[in-house]
């Protein structure tokens, strides 16, 4: 990787970890905004393998450390085997429900929650 790479690669992280939960869409992050197609999807491949974050979507990446924010706020609505919703995430964490959305289901993708009907549990450790 080269230092400009690095370099971008850091702003973008900043840019996205600053935006806590509701990180702005990959083509409206300001560190793409300036660059090329080319450019921007070199920065995307190298943002996936970047450990400061999670992708949970197609051009969706939230920081890690709002990753686990989310996932210790959703232990906590399914402590104790409890049901829930993701309304009740919504509610709690006073978000929309595009933003709760994709991050549940990347949940689910890691095994974290299981979606029953319209409910998840959190899934016990093996």
């Amino acid at each position: 990787m080269s230092a400009e790479d690095a370099a971008l690669l850091a702003q973008l992280t900043a840019e996205i970890a600053a935006a806590g939960f509701d990180p702005p869409e990959w083509t409206k992050l300001q560190t793409i905004v300036p660059l090329s197609k080319q450019r921007a999807k070199l920065l995307e491949d190298l943002a996936k393998t970047e450990a400061a974050l999670v992708g949970y979507g197609p051009q969706m990446f939230i920081s890690s450390a709002s990753f686990e924010k989310f996932k210790q706020a959703v232990a906590a609505i399914g402590a104790g085997g409890r049901k829930f919703k993701l309304a009740d995430v919504r509610d709690k964490l006073n978000l929309t429900r595009r933003v709760v959305q994709p991050l549940l289901e990347q949940l689910d993708r890691i095994q974290f929650t299981k979606r029953v009907g319209d409910e998840r549990v959190l899934v016990e450790p093996r």
